[in-house]
């Protein structure tokens, strides 16, 4: 799969809910609602089908995807186009990933605007 880069900088195509969604592996996508589900919040393998942050079809967590929302709102493909790149919604979401994985992001962000530009 070709990578499909999210208003975040998260790579859709390395998402088990997208690759589970693209492959019809209902398997994969039961076990990633096991993974994913805590106590406040149950899913299952319906919740997590996913065509990518760009698409109609959603899952759970895009669907209120603070960052996916703001983006489109503003007609940006990813944050790193945006003037008010970096704000304090997407770094409210970066403060969830590890250090290394916030880098990733930020990298893959920097890539798409400057193949963009």
């Amino acid at each position: 799969m070709s990578r499909m880069i999210a208003p975040c900088g998260i790579d859709c195509s390395e998402c088990p809910a997208y690759i589970g969604t693209q492959t019809n592996n209902m398997e994969q996508l039961e076990e990633t609602a096991k993974k994913w589900s805590d106590e406040s919040h149950q899913y299952d393998a319906l919740d997590l089908i996913c065509d990518g942050c760009s698409s109609e079809r959603l899952h759970v967590f895009c669907l209120e995807c603070r960052v996916r929302l703001c983006a489109e709102e503003k007609g940006c493909r990813v944050c790193s186009l945006c003037s008010d790149y970096p704000c304090d919604i997407l770094e409210e979401v970066w403060s969830l990933f590890t250090g290394q994985s916030i880098s990733g992001l930020k990298l893959a962000l920097e890539q798409e605007r400057t193949r963009t530009i």
